[in-house]
């Protein structure tokens, strides 16, 4: 049994591989197993099973649901649930991230409101580009690129101006 990878992230929201070449790559790593689990989006799985897995990996369909903490949590901030096993299909589960993203969208909007508004001209073509969930990490990218901030941390994770592909 080979490695395995139950948290990935695609272009469908904020990774830097399609879901086809996430694919490609743990067959190169000689993964046994991969979940793809995207921000509120099951649009990189639906992709892949129309274009159809490989055989060689097993592959677990996966979603990461952003959702408020309960109000007995420490935690003000949203948290993120991942789900194993859904069906990218599923209409009512669709019917559900559509309205997660279109939450996303509304505070990403205002964000950049918020930004512009102090002189830091900031556009949603530039956070979005080839991510189709946009996120605070997205706003954090393009103001490095700008030279507004010279880093900026995403869980334990820094990233600086250095490109990483």
């Amino acid at each position: 049994m080979g490695d395995v990878d139950l948290h990935i992230h695609s272009t469908a929201s904020d990774g830097t591989l399609s879901p086809g070449a996430i694919v490609q790559l743990a067959l190169q790593k000689k993964l046994s197993t991969i979940a793809i689990t995207d921000h509120d989006t099951v649009d990189g799985i639906q992709q892949l099973h129309q274009q159809g897995i490989p055989s060689g990996i097993q592959f677990i369909n996966g979603v990461e649901i952003s959702i408020e903490a309960p109000d007995s949590f420490q935690v003000k901030d949203s948290l993120h649930l991942l789900g194993y096993g859904v069906d990218p299909f599923n209409a009512p589960l669709n019917h559900a991230l559509t309205w997660l993203q279109e939450s996303r969208e509304n505070r990403i909007s205002q964000m950049i409101t918020k930004l512009n508004r102090i002189g830091i001209p900031v556009t949603m073509e530039q956070v979005v580009r080839e991510n189709s969930v946009a996120g605070r990490p997205h706003i954090a990218t393009v103001l490095l690129e700008m030279g507004i901030v010279k880093n900026f941390t995403v869980g334990a994770v820094e990233k600086d101006g250095a490109k990483r592909h």
